[in-house]
């Protein structure tokens, strides 16, 4: 990344195309997962909405990977933080993972793809063990306080809101080399 930068690559482009590469990597990691789940284990389920359930999942952790090295000029310290970041995120998924836990506290922390996912995931299971499987009907059930389209609506959301994050900021912090930009560079002429 250095080197691509001393000879004048843009940070945007360097970003949108490690995502874009990655994002076609996930589409076909998907395909194959989704079929495998369909004919495989959730019989009951809409192949659709498996490929969405996995496919936004990865495509988010993608653009919140990408968001995590923007903070690190070195690529494996950017590793290391970034599964470690995850690892924490993990953990704080076991505290909305309990019975207690009310819709709502749930609902905003599936901002975290592994959290969304956790949860989407048991819904899954849940509607599938019931022989209701996971289709338009269903999706908007709640079961256990949570709602399988609160993972597909974060999933795109948080896709969304990681990499434009992810290129501002790339913009604004200092690193090595490249010309950084005003913070309110966004505001200005």
């Amino acid at each position: 990344r250095e080197g691509m930068k001393i000879m004048g690559l843009e940070g945007t482009t360097f970003y949108l195309s490690w995502f874009i590469l990655y994002a076609g990597v996930m589409t076909f990691i998907s395909i194959i997962t989704s079929a495998i789940l369909k004919f495989g284990f959730f019989v009951n389920s809409s192949f659709g909405y498996l490929f969405l359930w996995y496919w936004e999942y990865a495509v988010c952790s993608v653009s919140l990977g990408i968001l995590v090295t923007v903070f690190f000029n070195k690529a494996k310290i950017g590793n290391i933080a970034g599964f470690v970041f995850l690892f924490m995120l993990q953990w704080v998924g076991q505290l909305v993972a309990n019975d207690d836990v009310s819709e709502t506290a749930r609902f905003w922390a599936s901002i975290a793809p592994p959290i969304s996912i956790s949860l989407a995931g048991n819904q899954l299971l849940s509607l599938e063990a019931s022989q209701l499987g996971l289709t338009s009907e269903t999706m908007n059930a709640l079961y256990f306080s949570y709602r399988t389209v609160y993972h597909y609506m974060w999933m795109a959301i948080g896709t969304v809101v990681f990499l434009l994050i992810s290129l501002y900021l790339d913009q604004i912090l200092p690193s090595e080399f490249g010309i950084r930009k005003h913070p309110f560079f966004l505001c200005m002429k």
